[in-house]
């Protein structure tokens, strides 16, 4: 199975560039994830993990989105 086709999504590339400027490794996880691996059609929740500030992290990426949408973290304690 081609994994990478799956990445192609314009809104990868903006996290891959936020994650970039911000020097941090961030990993697609979650439902997206099994998703791919069942061969399912859902795929519309994308969670994603950052080694580092995910908070920064998803600022960044709403700052490259020209929309500047809502973003959602949770923030582990």
């Amino acid at each position: 199975m081609n994994y990478k086709q799956h990445l192609e999504h314009n809104i990868f590339k903006i996290i891959s560039q936020a994650s970039q400027e911000l020097n941090l490794e961030c990993y697609v996880i979650g439902g997206f994830v099994r998703d791919i691996l069942l061969n399912r059609d859902h795929k519309k929740d994308i969670d994603i993990v950052a080694v580092g500030s995910g908070i920064e992290l998803s600022l960044t990426v709403s700052e490259l989105i020209l929309m500047h949408p809502k973003i959602q973290d949770h923030k582990k304690n």
